[in-house]
């Protein structure tokens, strides 16, 4: 993890408390989440993009209801 971005979204989980295994989650799917939209940083996106990559991953990668709802809690993190 390179990024000085995902580095200071894991030391804000860390501060809050969160759990290794909740951290590890969220960063992936904040990182799918950047590089569904682009590479772009997630504060020039909106919520048009939230949902087009919360359909994407129901609809395309067709993940479980609750494997969305972690996606979306790692997005609402941000």
């Amino acid at each position: 993890m390179s990024s000085p971005f995902l580095k200071h979204i894991t030391e804000q989980m860390r501060l809050k408390r969160y759990a290794k295994r909740t951290i590890e989650s969220y960063v992936y799917w904040i990182k799918a989440f950047i590089n569904f939209n682009e590479q772009r940083h997630p504060i020039k996106c909106h919520d048009t993009e939230v949902e087009r990559f919360l359909s994407h991953l129901t609809n395309q990668l067709n993940v479980a209801p609750k494997t969305q709802c972690v996606a979306l809690n790692a997005l609402v993190f941000l």
